[in-house]
């Protein structure tokens, strides 16, 4: 088990290895006020992915839709080829970095990943709600009119061994467009009062789409969802 910041250890760590994978995320419960979010998102993505860049080539990285910010003007669906946001907020900001860094040598592959959910572990959408309230106080820094595109986790393992297989490099999202999801705030207010808690306030601090994403370029490599749904029960 090794830190981002560990850029000898990791070096060592890749020699001889055909692909490195970066799946890192970010602990939230580490950063609750706004400078120790930055550091924390700074290391897990930036630095992370920088030396994981400098110990090999070959590195898929999981990314995260944030980078579009809320998609900026215009109507068409958002694709890979949609400019990214200039936010300075530490998701988008740093997510973007780390995918500069995977891309730099020309062999890296950059998977944008929504909302993953499915494993035994994770927090039920209502109990997402609830924590709002007990952590957040009621305020949450997404923004409201957000779609919330989601990804199970056993598509997202999918993904990556179809990157894999197939030699993949660039960017792609990995998303699961049959539908256009409910926006954050339409789902989050029906949740609410499936609890019998008061509705989230969205601060609107972490900006994701707000207009259709386009799964089709990963798509017309062959790959196709088996696991995700937009059934929030």
């Amino acid at each position: 088990v090794l830190r981002g910041a560990e850029a000898r250890k990791i070096r060592r760590a890749a020699a001889g290895a055909d692909v490195v994978g970066v799946p890192v995320g970010q602990n939230l419960q580490r950063a609750p006020t706004p400078a120790p979010r930055h550091e924390e998102y700074r290391q897990t993505l930036s630095v992370t992915s920088q030396s994981a860049a400098a110990a090999h080539p070959r590195c898929i990285f999981t990314s995260s839709l944030s980078v579009y910010g809320d998609g900026g003007a215009g109507t068409a669906d958002i694709d890979e080829t949609t400019p990214l946001t200039n936010s300075a907020d530490p998701s988008p900001s740093h997510y973007r970095q780390a995918e500069a860094n995977i891309l730099a040598s020309g062999q890296g592959t950059v998977l944008r990943l929504p909302d993953v959910y499915g494993s035994a572990k994770d927090l039920s959408y209502i109990e997402r709600v609830k924590l709002g309230h007990t952590l957040m106080g009621g305020k949450v820094p997404f923004a409201a009119e957000a779609l919330l595109y989601r990804l199970h986790y056993l598509d997202a393992a999918r993904a990556i061994v179809h990157v894999l297989d197939h030699g993949l490099r660039g960017v792609y999202n990995v998303v699961n467009d049959d539908i256009v999801p409910p926006t954050n705030q339409t789902l989050f207010d029906q949740l609410a009062a499936q609890a019998g808690v008061g509705r989230l306030q969205f601060l609107g601090f972490l900006k994701l789409p707000t207009r259709p994403i386009s799964g089709q370029k990963l798509r017309q490599t062959g790959f196709a969802f088996e696991h995700t749904d937009y059934d929030f029960r």
